[in-house]
């Protein structure tokens, strides 16, 4: 139905254009395909907002009021820095390298909005962060970008094991990895210990994919990555653990020390921050911290 043939449109724009990668209208190519995304995009969003019910033909990911908007926010961000890096890469005999990589990760942030299986969820989670990696090294000889790709990619990894954890304990529990079942009995009138360990895993993850206090180092030089990477991470990938936070709202509202974790830690970065941007003079480190306190109002709002 139309609908199908929306969704392909919305989530595999991205792939499309990847099959063109290697000839010289590449960058055409991708800008096209990037409206046609928008545009169909911008349909799902009006149907899952304005429209009672939406049969989904697919299990694995599902459309809701949140996700079809994040998705269409995702959809307006790359495009919009598409446009951007068309100009700055224009001259860059290593284009090439770049629009693959973006594309990748463009397409891994969608595929992570729209989950609604677990395993689905992580895999797309830890695409983007090893498809971010190699837009943040582009650059290799720039030592502050190297320096925060590396650091970023520890505690990348050190988020998605415990998100692996989490996730696991979720499915044992509940005995479905389907998010929609997951949460079809909420809230549960007995809670057990190992939801307990999920509900604090998740809170940590989140603390770490926004860059808060104490792993909040990497932030402050992914200035010295190009511009795009820069945007990219700044107002959009940055956001993903406040996405993560309403995906798991079901689950997280029934633990006040999950919530009282979160508080904690954002409330020392926004302090923090506040702090610093009073003080330091630099341009690109303003934004950085500012970014940071951003996030702090984002986990605030969410908890």
């Amino acid at each position: 139905n139309i609908y199908s043939v929306l969704i392909s449109f919305s989530l595999l724009t991205p792939i499309f254009s990847l099959l063109f990668i290697g000839i010289s209208r590449k960058w055409e190519i991708a800008n096209i395909s990037a409206l046609v995304g928008l545009f169909s995009t911008l349909v799902i969003w009006f149907f899952t907002i304005f429209t009672v019910d939406v049969i989904n033909p697919l299990t694995l990911i599902h459309f809701t009021g949140v996700s079809s908007t994040v998705l269409l926010l995702v959809h307006f961000v790359g495009f919009v820095v598409f446009k951007y890096a068309l100009r700055n890469f224009e001259l860059d005999p290593d284009n090439k390298r770049f629009l693959q990589w973006f594309l990748i990760t463009l397409f891994s942030v969608m595929l992570t909005v729209v989950s609604n299986h677990l395993l689905l969820l992580w895999l797309g989670w830890v695409s983007i962060s090893i498809s971010l990696h190699q837009l943040l090294i582009f650059y290799p000889q720039r030592y502050r970008a190297a320096l925060a790709a590396h650091k970023k990619f520890i505690s990348a990894r050190i988020a998605e094991t415990l998100l692996a954890i989490a996730f696991l304990i979720l499915y044992f529990e509940h005995g479905t990895a389907f998010i929609d079942q997951i949460f079809v009995n909420y809230p549960l009138a007995s809670i057990s210990i190992n939801l307990h360990i999920a509900a604090l895993l998740i809170s940590v993850v989140v603390l770490i994919k926004c860059a808060q206090l104490p792993l909040h180092g990497w932030l402050i030089q992914v200035v010295e990555s190009p511009t795009p990477v820069s945007a990219l991470i700044h107002e959009g990938f940055i956001n993903m653990g406040g996405l993560l936070l309403l995906m798991f709202a079901t689950l997280f509202y029934q633990f006040l020390h999950a919530q009282a974790l979160v508080l904690l830690f954002a409330g020392l970065s926004a302090v923090l921050a506040v702090l610093i941007m009073m003080t330091i003079t630099s341009s690109n480190g303003r934004l950085a911290w500012c970014t940071i306190d951003k996030m702090v109002l984002l986990l605030m709002e969410c908890d």
